[in-house]
């Protein structure tokens, strides 16, 4: 993917995609060149003519994520929206701590494809990990 630019921020890959939205790995344009890395969560376009309520709820989303701070929920830096000159429509987005690694979704794929279990040890641990962020929030 070309990098394209979103604001002050340029997309740099696409990481995932969803039913209402997209995720991107992203780096924000700062003063004199400097930028963060970061993760950009953004709602497709069309999701929000389909389901008025979701802008809304996208906002909410945002208010409360935003002042959180734990070890097992990903940090928000800030929520904003830029203008889609093509579409005359504003695009919301939140800009999120960019985690490196594997997911558990790809963790679980790549033991199924090779006809492993995960181990117990490995299991525990993240649902251990998963309540901890859980009982936070």
């Amino acid at each position: 993917m070309q990098p394209r630019r979103f604001g002050r921020y340029y997309l740099l890959d696409r990481i995932a995609s969803g039913g209402m939205g997209e995720i991107y790995a992203a780096v924000s344009r700062g003063p004199r060149g400097y930028g963060k890395l970061c993760a950009l969560k953004t709602i497709l376009p069309n999701t929000r003519g389909r389901r008025p309520d979701f802008a809304g709820r996208f906002h909410d989303e945002g208010r409360l994520v935003i002042s959180m701070n734990h070890p097992n929920v990903v940090g928000v830096y800030e929520m904003g929206e830029v203008r889609d000159e093509a579409s005359g429509l504003d695009e919301f987005y939140l800009a999120m701590e960019l985690v490196e690694g594997r997911d558990v979704g790809q963790i679980l794929t790549r033991c199924w494809r090779r006809h492993l279990q995960l181990p117990v040890a490995a299991a525990l641990f993240v649902v251990r990990e998963v309540l901890e962020a859980l009982d936070y929030c």
